[in-house]
């Protein structure tokens, strides 16, 4: 077995942030296409591309749950909790994200996919942290003894 197919078995042993990271490459390529197909869909004057930021940002992070719930974080855990919370996660993630976004476009005239690889990055190291520490955190579970 290759080291992909390996990886895609589970029987590669990588950390969680690996793990996320490489998973990550795929969410993003689908975030990104989809940001691309809205961008060009719509007028590319004011903040219709941050218009198309958010959109592709809410599909993206609906991608995300289910290959980071089974990949990234190999949860077990019932998505009643797990959708939940990675929903609270990414609503975080879409407005600080969307806010970076327009202000890299807007205010400091970045070029569009300049400032949509910019919060990407920083946003996706956050969502990261809410991932792991919250939506995705291994249950823990007291005895009586």
């Amino acid at each position: 077995m290759n080291s992909i197919e390996c990886f895609i078995a589970g029987e590669m042993k990588m950390s969680t942030f690996s793990r996320f990271f490489f998973i990550g490459i795929g969410n993003t390529t689908v975030f990104f296409l989809f940001y691309q197909a809205l961008y060009f869909l719509f007028s590319h004057e004011g903040h219709w591309p941050t218009f198309a930021w958010m959109i592709a940002w809410i599909v993206g992070s609906i991608f995300a749950h289910y290959t980071h719930k089974r990949w990234t974080f190999k949860s077990d855990r019932d998505i009643q909790w797990t959708l939940p919370w990675t929903i609270a996660v990414y609503i975080f993630g879409l407005t600080g994200s969307t806010i970076t976004f327009d202000i890299l476009l807007i205010r400091i005239e970045l070029h569009h996919q300049i400032a949509w690889f910019i919060s990407t990055i920083i946003w996706g190291i956050i969502d990261y942290l809410g991932l792991a520490n919250v939506a995705f955190k291994k249950e823990v579970v007291l005895s009586d003894e």
